[in-house]
């Protein structure tokens, strides 16, 4: 059997806020074309011409342009040297007997079914959120989306959603075989939980006739606990929560801008100690936090949270921390202790990271974009980056 370069698109699927389909969480980034929820199902979608093309390409090692388009952030992390998400997720599914079938099945040439997924990635409810995190995007927060059409000349609406009152009923109805046939669901925002459709949704994945064989997986900024988590997390095989983080107080507000970090810090608190809930924390690597991911260690080792450091900002590229001058990636290596592996022994969690801080700067122009954009925002939401990164004074402040 041919191993794929791949797994991903041989176990899940993913659609954005708007719809747009892709064959992994992180394909087709800001994608403005193409398959959506509109126009056909998400098995339609598996089965569909493109997803076939992508999955050929995964086994010829010949890539097309649209698998180049989807896969662009996995080849330019290993472009630079850095472990990318494909390597992490041949590394856990590789091997796997589903794997192996569903190779089988495309080189035979035979459709796909729900139960054939590993599991999915689905922005079910949209792009609503309460927060402005530096390295997001309008599609994933309405807040962002609000902010770029009043100071940035965006156009189209500031709240997205992957189906239309007309098309409603039968993309919840294509949604309820998904949770029925597979035992996985990653359900991703915007905010869901914050989102007016939480609690009928969260009804929803409850009447899985097989609820107690599913695995639920929130990703969640933690800025609220809904009660029907904490009431009817026993319900299900595993609720799996998992909580973004990208810095520790003050500067992990600055980051994930509209934070209250008390708040934060008594919520997430409140999901360890649930005794059904199992709760993960993962900070999005960028340029603003590979220097600081001690302190976001710190922090979680002394609640007892869970943890990986392996999901880095790709786009926007103005934020890779691979773009770092050498002098500032020198400075993190000394004060995040990365190379000592008495302080980091968890060496693969953090390989990634040691890649980064230890190649050279890949792009100055882009490391100064990135501050230029920082300052455009600063000067819009009344913050200063220098508060919290004042290494990066010489370069911002050469910034209009």
């Amino acid at each position: 059997m041919k191993k794929p370069w791949c797994v991903d698109p041989f176990i899940q699927m993913a659609h954005t806020a708007d719809g747009y389909y892709n064959v992994c969480c992180i394909g087709g980034v800001n994608r403005i074309t193409g398959p959506t929820t509109l126009q056909m199902t998400p098995l339609e979608y598996w089965n569909s011409a493109e997803a076939r093309q992508i999955r050929s390409d995964m086994l010829s090692g010949k890539f097309s342009e649209i698998t180049k388009a989807s896969c662009a952030q996995c080849i330019a992390n290993e472009a630079s040297g850095i472990t990318s998400r494909r390597i992490n997720e041949n590394d856990r599914y590789g091997d796997t007997d589903k794997v192996a079938t569903n190779v089988q099945h495309h080189m035979e040439n035979i459709d796909y079914e729900y139960s054939d997924l590993e599991y999915v990635n689905f922005k079910v409810l949209g792009n609503i959120c309460n927060l402005k995190c530096l390295m997001c995007s309008p599609t994933a927060s309405s807040k962002i989306a609000v902010e770029h059409k009043m100071h940035f000349n965006m156009k189209g609406v500031a709240e997205l959603q992957p189906f239309t009152t007309q098309s409603r009923n039968s993309y919840f109805n294509e949604l309820d075989k998904i949770i029925e046939n597979i035992d996985r669901f990653n359900l991703v925002g915007g905010e869901n939980i914050i989102h007016p459709n939480f609690l009928e949704l969260f009804e929803r994945f409850k009447k899985n006739p097989k609820l107690k064989e599913f695995t639920l997986t929130i990703i969640t900024n933690a800025t609220s606990v809904p009660n029907c988590i904490l009431e009817d997390a026993h319900l299900f095989k595993r609720m799996h929560i998992l909580v973004s983080i990208d810095g520790v107080n003050n500067r992990g507000s600055y980051v994930r801008s509209g934070l209250n970090w008390k708040t934060f810090d008594k919520n997430i608190k409140t999901y360890i100690e649930h005794p059904d809930i199992d709760l993960h924390c993962v900070p999005a690597i960028s340029m603003l936090n590979i220097g600081y991911i001690h302190e976001i260690r710190d922090y979680l080792e002394s609640i007892g949270a869970e943890y990986s450091m392996n999901n880095l900002v790709t786009y926007p590229t103005n934020l890779r921390a691979i773009n770092l001058p050498k002098f500032i990636k020198e400075q993190y290596i000394e004060q995040t202790g990365i190379l000592d592996s008495n302080k980091w022994p968890n060496y693969k969690t953090v390989k990634p990271l040691r890649d980064i801080l230890l190649a050279p700067q890949e792009s100055s122009q882009q490391f100064l974009a990135g501050l230029s954009e920082l300052k455009k925002i600063d000067n819009i939401r009344n913050t200063n980056l220098l508060e919290h990164f004042p290494e990066f004074k010489t370069w911002y402040n050469l910034c209009r």
